[in-house]
C-alpha cells in the first residue's frame, strides 16, 4: 500500500481532471447538446458520489504535511465504492446486450463506466487503510441504491408515470432508465422482486469486498 502524500496527491488529481471530462460528457458535451436526463441515471449518481469523496480526500491530503493512508474512508467511501462496482457490472455485464456496441466507445461511457470506476478501485486498494471496515457497512451501503429506487418513482409521479416521454436517445422511458425498474412492463411485484434481489446481491457482495479487505490488510 502507498502511503506517498505526493503520489496521492497526483493520482487524486489525475482523477479530478478525468472527473470534469466525465461530468462535462454526462451533460451531453461532446454530443453538442444537454443531457437533460442526466440526473435519473444510477450511473451519473454512483460516479458523482465517488467524484465528491475524492475530492474531499483530496483537499484532505493537501492539507497535511505528512505522509500516511487516507483518513477518510468511512461508510461513505465503502458505500461509493461498492455502488460504483454495481454501476460497472452491470452496465459492462448485463446491459451489455441490450445497447449498441458503438455506445460503448464514447467519451461518457468510457469515463463513466471504466476509466472512473476502476481509478477507484485502485485508490481504494492503494492508499486506504484496510482492515477497518464495520460489519454493518454492507448494509448501511444500501442506503444510496435504495435512495435511488426512492428517486426513481418519485420523478416517474411527479412525470405522472408517462412512459410515452423517452430518454434523451430515445431508447427507454424517461421515467425507468432500466428495465428491472419498469413498472408498466413488470407491475409493483416483478419491480419489488427485482430490488429485494440487488439489495440482497448488493449486502452479499459487500461482505465479498470486506473479505478482500480483510486480505489487503495483511499487505499494508
Amino acid at each position: 500500500m502507498i502511503k506517498s502524500r505526493t503520489t496521492q496527491l497526483i493520482y487524486k488529481s489525475i482523477y479530478i481532471g478525468i472527473s470534469i471530462i466525465a461530468i462535462l460528457a454526462s451533460f451531453g458535451l461532446f454530443d453538442m447538446s444537454f443531457r437533460w436526463d442526466f440526473y435519473i441515471h444510477f450511473t451519473n449518481l454512483s460516479n458523482y458520489l465517488c467524484i465528491i469523496v475524492i475530492l474531499i480526500e483530496l483537499i484532505d491530503t493537501a492539507k497535511r504535511a505528512e505522509d500516511g493512508f487516507v483518513k477518510t474512508f468511512s461508510t461513505l467511501k465503502f458505500t461509493a465504492l461498492l455502488s460504483i462496482l454495481l454501476t460497472s457490472i452491470i452496465y459492462n455485464f448485463i446491459l451489455s446486450s441490450t445497447r449498441d456496441i458503438k455506445d460503448s466507445f464514447v467519451v461518457g461511457s468510457i469515463t463513466l463506466h471504466i476509466i472512473l470506476p476502476l481509478m477507484f478501485v485502485f485508490d481504494y486498494i492503494l492508499f486506504c487503510e484496510h482492515g477497518k471496515l464495520k460489519w454493518y457497512y454492507p448494509i448501511v451501503a444500501t442506503s444510496f441504491p435504495l435512495t435511488y429506487a426512492g428517486l426513481v418513482y418519485i420523478n416517474a409521479f411527479i412525470m405522472k408515470f408517462d412512459t410515452n416521454i423517452l430518454s434523451y436517445d430515445k431508447s427507454v422511458p424517461f421515467i425507468y432508465p432500466y428495465f428491472f425498474l419498469n413498472l408498466e412492463k413488470l407491475g409493483v411485484n416483478g419491480v419489488i422482486k427485482n430490488i429485494i434481489l440487488i439489495t440482497i446481491f448488493f449486502i452479499i457482495f459487500g461482505y465479498v469486498v470486506m473479505a478482500i479487505d480483510k486480505l489487503l490488510s495483511k499487505i499494508n
